[in-house]
């Protein structure tokens, strides 16, 4: 796999973003491109990133400039789990019982994830996987800021098998894209991940898998569907 098979050298930049005053001053730090504050310059995070109004997220942010038309190929990289953290919004037991969720869970989530999206980005897709960057690569990473828990793992918690459960947990993440040649960022995308399973299932370990496994083919299913769109209306700005 190419230079771009690590992790995104944006993404341990970036924080939990709350307002999109934040986000576009975060963006004019990773970018290089100076504040609003400097009067008369033209070159800002502002005047260069916009809202996406459409899509399938909660914030889409797009580099007007960027034609998403030129991108036949993307890098799907592995998701960023650096910066997850368990959040201390949830009682003491299942933060506990979370706890190794990074270490160990995640890996062979991660594992399933790359071979979803290597599915998804095949056949008609608009875009399709490639390991190799290019001047019509596009690159997207996957960063995961917060876990909310709502089920138990699958420990020797006596709960563990006993219950049947709605939800097992939310997860806010941020999306980085990326153009390949040039390491820039192109859009960014912040947003909320409901890992739950169908019709309330017993709590176990296989349960929790599947749940995740589908929560990501959905998520990866938007997000190209959202490229595809981008593709028929960018630039945004001539």
């Amino acid at each position: 796999m190419s230079k771009f098979c690590g992790t995104l050298g944006v993404g341990n930049r970036l924080y939990r973003l709350h307002s999109i005053g934040i986000l576009l001053f975060v963006l004019s730090l990773v970018i290089g491109v100076a504040p609003a504050s400097y009067a008369g310059n033209e070159n800002t995070a502002e005047n260069i990133f916009s809202v996406w109004s459409g899509g399938n997220f909660h914030r889409f942010i797009v580099n007007k400039t960027i034609d998403f038309s030129k991108y036949d190929q993307i890098i799907v990289l592995p998701i960023n789990t650096k910066e997850l953290v368990i959040s201390d919004r949830a009682r003491y037991k299942i933060r506990r019982n979370w706890k190794s969720f990074a270490e160990k869970d995640m890996p062979a989530i991660n594992e399933r994830f790359l071979e979803l999206a290597a599915l998804e980005f095949s056949g008609k897709s608009p875009l399709l996987l490639t390991d190799k960057g290019g001047k019509s690569v596009l690159a997207v990473q996957i960063i995961a800021k917060e876990v909310m828990p709502r089920a138990f793992r699958d420990t020797s918690l006596a709960t563990v098998g006993k219950q049947s459960v709605e939800q097992i947990a939310t997860l806010q993440y941020q999306i980085v894209l990326t153009d390949t040649p040039s390491r820039g960022v192109v859009a960014m995308i912040e947003g909320d991940l409901l890992v739950a399973p169908r019709n309330g299932k017993i709590n176990n370990r296989s349960m929790h898998f599947r749940a995740w496994e589908r929560a990501w083919e959905n998520l990866l299913e938007k997000f190209n569907i959202d490229l595809a769109e981008l593709q028929s209306i960018t630039p945004l700005k001539e």
